[in-house]
């Protein structure tokens, strides 16, 4: 049986942990002999050893000469077959160093079309992503993007002539979406809604680069039968804040991060997603999946349309947004699974495809 090193996993629900989790629960138990790395304290830690996987504890990144003296300590006395190195920029050579010492196949994975954060970091990023670009190659053996904008942004210049990348697009376990009246009715609850109101619902790390600002500001513009709930973690207080000075907390919900999101989603009568950019959006495959109507910013990749009802929207004008929402048809999208499945977006063939990566 091979041995996986797993690495990127995030400290809670969402992102790109959100899509580890979704292979790791995809492949069949004995596949693979697999450990995953964790620099935080994840929220799906027990999930994972109840898998039968297991993990191992690194110092976060950011304390690097701990995290350096660590990965080195580790891979001295650990051999992988493969590593599964999930990115957003070129910037961590060590474990990919270590691990290729010891033999190990180097997988690496673009999860993002840009690089997200403050105008500092992103320069920070950019620099080190040059300066690093050379080592990176030379240890990378093969090279897969949840999108094709992702694999342009990740992967470019003459040193892929002879590397191998291909496009992996995000999915999801299906059947765990469908649509339940039950369901709903119990995260109308949590909503707060009564059968009259339409909800509206942006799902997400609450950071800039999701431009939830936005979507609160769409609200302004809607009858008063329109909210809006604001699921995920992150920089809620000033987003709570907002809300308050525009007077719209009777209206605008921020719930902060939930593990329920296949039962709340049902809830919901539109998924927004006006981002600044995204990879491939978890959160777009699974509303669809529910049958949900999508609109989404046209800075997004088409490639996470699955259902004809999800429009691809500029962001330069919440008022465009309220017009389209007012006009959108909330129902329900019956052949939903079966129109994912078919699309390529349920995550057993994609975890099929991956282990073919990982075997060869």
């Amino acid at each position: 049986m091979k041995k996986l090193l797993v690495c990127g996993l995030g400290e809670g629900f969402g992102g790109v942990s959100n899509v580890i989790m979704s292979v790791l629960r995809a492949i069949p138990q004995g596949t693979l002999d697999i450990t995953v790395v964790e620099t935080y304290d994840s929220v799906y830690h027990d999930e994972i050893l109840a898998l039968g996987n297991k993990t191992v504890k690194f110092p976060p990144f950011k304390k690097y000469f701990k995290y350096k003296k660590a990965a080195k300590r580790y891979f001295k006395n650990n051999a992988f077959d493969a590593v599964w190195i999930n990115n957003t920029a070129k910037v961590d050579l060590v474990i990919m160093k270590f691990a290729k010492r010891g033999g190990a196949k180097i997988i690496t994975h673009s999860h993002g079309s840009v690089q997200e954060g403050s105008k500092l970091k992103k320069t920070v990023f950019e620099i080190l992503n040059k300066l690093n670009e050379r080592k990176f190659y030379s240890y990378m053996d093969f090279g897969i993007a949840c999108s094709k904008s992702s694999a342009d942004y990740f992967y470019k210049g003459k040193r892929l002539k002879n590397k191998r990348v291909c496009v992996l697009t995000n999915a999801i376990d299906c059947k765990k979406y469908a649509f339940s009246e039950s369901k709903r009715n119990a995260a109308r609850a949590v909503f707060n809604a009564d059968k009259n109101d339409i909800v509206l619902a942006c799902i997400g790390r609450v950071c800039a680069v999701k431009n939830l600002s936005f979507a609160v500001e769409i609200v302004q513009s809607l009858p008063e039968k329109y909210r809006l709930v604001i699921i995920g973690g992150g920089e809620t207080d000033a987003l709570k804040s907002r809300v308050t000075d525009l007077k719209l907390q009777d209206r605008i919900s921020v719930l902060g991060e939930r593990n329920d999101i296949n039962d709340l989603i049902n809830g919901v009568d539109i998924l927004l997603l006006p981002s600044l950019s995204e990879g491939l959006p978890m959160v777009v495959l699974e509303a669809q999946a529910n049958g949900l109507k999508c609109i989404i910013s046209d800075r997004v990749s088409d490639e996470c349309k699955a259902l004809e009802s999800a429009e691809f929207i500029p962001i330069e004008s919440p008022v465009l947004w309220a017009e389209i929402i007012l006009n959108s048809d909330i129902s329900r999208n019956a052949n939903a699974i079966e129109i994912m499945k078919s699309k390529g977006f349920d995550v057993e063939a994609y975890a099929k495809r991956f282990l073919e990566i990982v075997n060869v």
